[in-house]
């Protein structure tokens, strides 16, 4: 007893300590549940156990003793009953504030009009254009009102702006390069925005445009850096050399902050990066956008946070700073970039701790000291599927398409391909959906992480589901690392034969202040389903734009074994692994298409 009063009357130092495990705890929040649960649950064991399970395609039970991952049945929270009610309500956006944003990209045939993006599964470069153009779809899901207005160095011929990028700059709030190389069209631009500002001192009227950026030149010298501002705070390469020499709390220090920020989203190459790239600039200088400050971790923290944390959460914090693995995890997680989701997950799963579960369920979950809130994004909401096999899709059916191979293979689904950059750096993601006691409906997602320590480990999840409004549709539910996630989810397409079918998901960690949204291509195998001709692609394409999603946008899940994996059925609550052996014939194992 001496020594815990002893540690209680440390309060300022622990108070500073709560301090770093905040801002730790910030980016450990920014990790995004997605479909596939890559996130630690609290109610996951911590050491090595005997696990019971039903293997599949026998009734009789054995014991399995799973050195490095054990599965067990774990508290599983309820799905949120205001969630549901929200999502079902009238489509709003996130605001209806305006913003306009021209972006010139590279012409066609020019030096960098590909983008990195490749279509798949045949990697056929996306033109600029057409990524910038899904963007400007992606945007007006915060806002209809928001716009991104597209040229190509085209418009740019001249040191005179043609009158269609007169007009569009003239109600500009954003102007932006993205990857033009063409110096003449730069130094074009230039002389277009010089005059505009010229024109904007002597008449009023004159636009000025207060954000000019220019990314995507390799490091080399742009003949517009000298105009690159933000929100009328120049941030070209001579302030950037005398930064060190600004006040923090200057304008010129938070516009080069958050140019970093911009910095990071720009080099990480993915399209839900590329969007908050756009959400960024348009939160910090022209129209305020709910959650994007904390989706990417750059929510300020004031005081009330630190005296919620230490009045509700003491303890919890006191047996963090205890527990080594709960100091190393926070350590970790300080050192991961913006919104890693990868590195923030392998930092948890590395130092996982019940004295870190502990001091997040208490932060967050229960008290809530960092005052977030995030409903489920409501755009886009596609419809789901409504035949199969000619005939009206029913909720056992679709049901029946989640169970998939479970029966002639120990899982229902392999993800070939999925929408979360960061989840789908993880291999070998198997998805096990089956049916339970008194009509319930399960999932359990087992996947293989590689820890910073160098062990490779395998981890299991455990979803419930529920059924939605209408056939197709479900709401998952999870506690993981002590926050409650909901999800929404809709099931796109299933081929007949089983080959292949593409889910969509839509959900909200709301204590974390996160919302996500993604897709995921299956098959039995994990490997592309075979698409021999031109309607089979067509047809995945068609069920992936529904849910605005580009082939393009979607990344690859590796598959090369199930060795080890915790899969088979939980003897808890489980049916018998027989009921699903005949859902449909046996069939070969799919092919993998050719490119």
């Amino acid at each position: 007893m001496e020594f815990f009063k002893r540690i209680r009357s440390w309060q300022p130092a622990f108070t500073a300590c709560a301090a770093l495990l905040c801002v730790c705890f910030r980016r450990a929040a920014s990790l995004r549940p997605p479909s596939s649960a890559f996130v630690v649950s609290p109610s996951a064991p911590f050491s090595t156990q005997t696990r019971r399970t039903m293997p599949l395609g026998s009734g009789a039970r054995q014991q399995n003793v799973m050195m490095t991952s054990t599965v067990m049945e774990p508290a599983v929270s309820t799905v949120d009953e205001e969630s549901p009610k929200a999502y079902a309500g009238e489509l709003k956006p996130l605001t209806n504030a305006s913003a306009t944003v021209v972006c010139i990209v590279p012409a066609a045939g020019r030096p960098g009009h590909k983008s990195h993006f490749l279509t798949k599964p045949f990697k056929e470069q996306v033109e600029w254009p057409d990524v910038l153009q899904h963007m400007a779809e992606r945007l007006t899901w915060s806002s209809p009102n928001f716009k991104l207005k597209i040229f190509t160095e085209d418009v740019l011929s001249s040191p005179t702006a043609p009158s269609n990028l007169s007009a569009a700059l003239s109600n500009a709030n954003i102007l932006l390069t993205l990857n033009v190389h063409d110096r003449q069209a730069l130094t074009n631009l230039k002389a277009i925005v010089t005059n505009t500002q010229m024109g904007s001192r002597t008449n009023e009227s004159a636009p000025f445009l207060p954000t000019i950026l220019s990314f995507g030149l390799g490091g080399r010298s742009s003949p517009v850096e000298s105009l690159q501002r933000m929100g009328g705070t120049p941030v070209g390469s001579f302030v950037r050399k005398v930064s060190a020499r600004v006040a923090p709390w200057s304008r010129v220090s938070r516009a080069l902050k958050t140019k970093r920020v911009l910095d990071i989203l720009w080099q990480r190459r993915s399209s839900d990066d590329l969007l908050y790239f756009m959400e960024v600039l348009i939160d910090s200088y022209v129209a305020d956008i709910p959650l994007v400050k904390s989706q990417l971790g750059m929510k300020e923290m004031g005081s009330g946070v630190l005296k919620c944390m230490w009045t509700n959460c003491q303890d919890q914090i006191i047996e963090c700073m205890k527990s080594p693995a709960c100091r190393q995890a926070l350590f970790c997680l300080t050192n991961c970039p913006l919104n890693d989701q990868v590195c923030t997950y392998r930092c948890i799963v590395t130092h996982e701790s019940p004295a870190f579960e502990a001091f997040s369920l208490c932060i967050l979950q229960k008290h809530n000291c960092l005052n977030n809130s995030a409903p489920i994004p409501v755009y886009p909401r596609p419809e789901p599927l409504r035949t199969f096999k000619g005939k009206p899709l029913t909720y056992e059916s679709a049901e029946d398409i989640y169970v998939g191979w479970l029966g002639q293979d120990p899982w229902s689904w392999k993800v070939v391909a999925g929408k979360n950059p960061a989840y789908d750096f993880f291999p070998n993601q198997h998805q096990i959906f089956y049916r339970g006691k008194r009509s319930a409906f399960w999932y359990d997602p087992v996947f293989r992480v590689t820890t910073y320590d160098g062990r490779v480990v395998w981890r299991r999840r455990h979803y419930r589901v529920k059924r939605a409004a209408e056939p197709g549709t479900f709401w998952f539910s999870v506690l993981d690392n002590g926050v409650t996630s909901n999800e929404y989810w809709t099931i796109l397409d299933c081929a007949d034969d089983f080959s292949w079918a593409i889910f969509h998901y839509s959900g909200a960690a709301s204590v974390a202040g996160q919302q996500y949204r993604g897709a995921l291509v299956v098959s039995r195998d994990g490997a592309w389903p075979k698409i021999d001709g031109m309607e089979t692609r067509r047809r995945i394409e068609a069920a992936l734009d529904k849910a605005g999603v580009k082939t393009w946008e979607l990344y690859e899940v590796v598959n090369d074994g199930s060795e080890g994996a915790p899969l088979g059925l939980p003897d808890s609550g489980a049916p018998m692994a027989e009921q699903y052996q005949e859902v449909r014939p046996p069939q070969q194992p799919v092919q993998a298409a050719v490119a």
